[in-house]
């Protein structure tokens, strides 16, 4: 008898986990269509005769994902994130498989300062030692190899019709 009186509570959870499944289908699709790495705009920048490709994030999600989910990165290329106004900007490396630099650059182009960043790295977060407009990710030793150095002025042109939210 107690099965009996249960069995409705029994029915009414299992439609409950079903539409709970459901609910985590749509969820894993809209995740995958908006999985890291993105598809983004580039401008070739030319850094002391070094032309360096970079991807613009220039979205809160460009930003978010950075380089995360990669496996590689061609030797001239790497990110530039721009930023919606001058602000303090800070980046972690979860799920970024890569090692890399990052140069924290102010409104003027100048090299504010460089950081080595750890691949996989959940807990240290890099940020920038004042606000910045922009930075940029590259391969690791990049800025050393090609004698970046901070207090560098970099000449940023960003497309006419690049939207930065």
């Amino acid at each position: 008898m107690a099965n009996v009186l249960q069995l409705p509570a029994y029915q009414a959870g299992k439609r409950a986990l079903s539409r709970l499944a459901i609910v985590l289908f749509v969820l894993a699709l809209v995740a995958r269509v908006s999985a890291c790495p993105l598809q983004l705009s580039s401008i070739d920048l030319n850094i002391k005769g070094i032309q360096l490709n970079l991807e613009i994030a220039a979205t809160p999600e460009a930003r978010r994902c950075g380089l995360s989910g990669r496996n590689d990165l061609p030797p001239d290329a790497g990110m530039l994130f721009v930023l919606p106004e001058v602000m303090p900007f800070a980046v972690w490396m979860k799920d970024t498989r890569l090692p890399l630099d990052i140069a924290f650059i102010d409104d003027t182009g100048r090299i504010l300062a460089i950081r080595q960043m750890v691949p996989s790295q959940k807990d240290l977060i890099y940020t920038s030692p004042q606000p910045v407009r922009y930075a940029i990710e590259t391969r690791q030793n990049w800025f050393q190899d090609h004698h970046v150095q901070i207090d560098d002025i970099l000449e940023l042109t960003l497309p006419a019709d690049l939207v930065v939210r």
